[in-house]
């Protein structure tokens, strides 16, 4: 009949993702019967698909209306509240689908996203668990539980979710990362080292990586180390500032005064009214008996900042 043959041609549009057209199709069903639940639902799935969730959420509404037990309908509905923002609705939406089906993987895994967007992490906890009960190998459960495990202050059993993930995907560049920031924190500078490498080993274009093998190398008083990671931070990303701050700074450390110019300077191009950047800048200026340079600085700092201001000043008089 002529609602089946609507409904089958939104299906196959669906498949070629054209789903406008599915959409189209399906309203076409339902206007031949507005009881058919299978037509509400696919047409949600397309809205969905579009991202118009709101659209999403009245198609999937009316699914519940006719069919009140259909566990999967409920997901999606929680995913597209979710889309919208609406974290409540999308955890009581979540939460009806797993009473349908208490093994439902996918609804706990959603329901502990939409509790970390609460900051309700033990509740996010909690549904993390359920679906690593349910598929132990999960890698994405074991890092969002290292992740709301961070989240309270909890960063050594953080550390155990972590290698967790490690355990069954060695590769994961953004972990070992994430890792090496726990070990960080932790005081386990040998451990967050190695952890930053092998993120850069498995991600060499995380900036932030490099960043922080950077950061690490600089407390450790290993400058030079610390200048070749910042400098590949801003291979990576040339418009982060604070590669480049930290950049200048190791080559201060290093009385390579020419060059931490250069790279304050890469740094105020970025954030031209910084306070710090002006003021170590004025501080290497005066380091290279540039008068001139150094005035340049303490003039913009008279309207940034006049604590800082008179303070070059000071160290300028002494020229």
């Amino acid at each position: 009949d002529h609602k089946n043959a609507y409904y089958n041609l939104g299906i196959s549009y669906g498949k070629l993702d054209l789903h406008e057209e599915a959409v189209d199709a399906f309203k076409q069903a339902i206007g031949l019967d507005a009881d058919d639940k299978d037509a509400h639902y696919n047409l949600g799935i397309s809205y969905a698909k579009l991202d118009l969730h709101q659209e999403a959420v009245d198609a999937f509404k009316q699914t519940i209306r006719i069919a009140s037990d259909y566990a999967n309908v409920y997901y999606l509905l929680g995913f597209s509240y979710s889309n919208l923002d609406l974290q409540q609705k999308a955890v009581d939406s979540y939460q009806q689908a797993i009473r349908i089906n208490p093994d439902d993987e996918n609804a706990y895994y959603n329901l502990g996203i939409s509790y970390g967007k609460l900051e309700l992490y033990k509740e996010a906890i909690d549904a993390f668990k359920q679906v690593v009960r349910i598929d132990p190998d999960n890698v994405s459960a074991y890092y969002n539980l290292g992740q709301m495990h961070r989240k309270l202050g909890l960063p050594d059993k953080a550390s155990e979710y972590y290698q967790q993930v490690i355990r069954i995907k060695p590769d994961e560049g953004n972990v070992h990362f994430a890792l090496g920031n726990i070990y960080l924190e932790l005081g386990r500078r040998r451990k967050s080292l190695d952890a930053f490498n092998q993120a850069i080993r498995f991600d060499p274009d995380n900036p932030r990586a490099h960043f922080s093998l950077g950061y690490l190398y600089n407390s450790l008083g290993l400058h030079t180390e610390a200048i070749a990671a910042y400098k590949q931070a801003v291979r990576v990303n040339p418009d982060f500032f604070k590669a480049h701050f930290n950049l200048a700074i190791s080559y201060g450390e290093l009385n390579l005064d020419k060059e931490a110019v250069d790279a304050y300077k890469q740094a105020l191009r970025l954030d031209p009214d910084n306070v710090k950047a002006h003021y170590n800048l004025g501080i290497e200026y005066i380091i290279m008996n540039d008068k001139e340079g150094a005035l340049e600085h303490y003039n913009i700092l008279t309207r940034l900042d006049n604590k800082k201001a008179d303070e070059l000043a000071d160290l300028i008089n002494e020229l």
